[in-house]
């Protein structure tokens, strides 16, 4: 677990090199990624299958940045092999891909790749059909019985959803307002990467295990990350005369930045 996770690190260095051209910022945003609880605390618990999704995200995005439709390709299958739940990411990726390349193929292998992953997950979700239940849905028994009633709740009673929220909050000041360096908004396209897996960790059950917290959040903090630094470099590129400023000033606010997370006291228990 904990050489795969320093794999996605790796990888993470090698996308943002590869689109910024600057080594600084390409080593504090992967050390900044191993130095985040939220991202390598899970290695020191055990091994999960989750943790190849840093590995496989790494892939796809060096694939999109190098204009290497094969790596890319590879990234889309390491991802599909790992979870189930990679078909969300892989879907918006494919518009992300296509944002960055201008290569429609990309879209269209995104696109259609996550919708076949879908057709798989039903067969896995009924293979694994424990009682008449989804044993994946537990964790949202708490909005419904069924898929149709939990999405009937997430939809149409907003009351319900806020309020599992709230008890949530700590979770979302932590993920958002500190291990990422505050430069995520400026790397719109991977930040959009990070939301179906932190959606599944905020709107779950919070009496289930606490390595749910863990386990879906190697891919929230590897986009979170990566968005930042895509963040620093967009900021940098618009004030060209002070770029190098702004490439050292941001890469030591990044690679700080998950130290406040070690501090509760500051938030509160997760």
């Amino acid at each position: 677990g904990v050489l795969l996770l320093f794999a996605g690190a790796v990888f993470l260095y090698l996308c943002i090199l590869k689109h910024t051209g600057s080594t600084f910022l390409a080593l504090v945003s992967s050390v900044s990624l191993l130095m985040n609880p939220y991202y390598f605390f899970h290695a020191l618990q055990g091994f999960h299958d989750s943790q190849f999704f840093p590995l496989a995200w790494g892939v796809t995005v060096l694939g999109i940045f190098s204009k290497n439709i094969k790596i890319f390709i590879l990234g889309l299958v390491l991802a599909f092999a790992t979870k189930e739940n990679a078909a969300p990411i892989v879907f918006l990726i494919g518009f992300v891909a296509w944002y960055y390349t201008r290569d429609k193929r990309y879209l269209y292998i995104g696109v259609v790749s996550s919708i076949a992953m879908l057709f798989i997950t039903q067969w896995i979700l009924k293979a694994n059909i424990e009682d008449g239940k989804y044993m994946q849905l537990w964790m949202f028994t708490h909005f419904g019985n069924s898929p149709a009633e939990i999405l009937e709740t997430i939809f149409y009673k907003p009351s319900i959803v806020l309020g599992h929220i709230q008890m949530k909050i700590n979770y979302v000041k932590a993920i958002f307002l500190i291990p990422a360096g505050f430069f995520w908004p400026f790397g719109l396209p991977f930040f959009i990467l990070a939301m179906p897996d932190f959606l599944i960790n905020l709107l779950s059950s919070p009496l289930g295990p606490i390595d749910y917290n863990w386990h879906f959040n190697h891919s929230v903090t590897f986009f979170l990350t990566l968005s930042s630094a895509m963040g620093i470099n967009y900021i940098a590129q618009r004030v060209n005369r002070y770029r190098t400023v702004i490439y050292y000033t941001g890469g030591v606010l990044l690679i700080s930045s998950p130290f406040f997370k070690y501090y509760p006291l500051i938030f509160g228990p997760i």
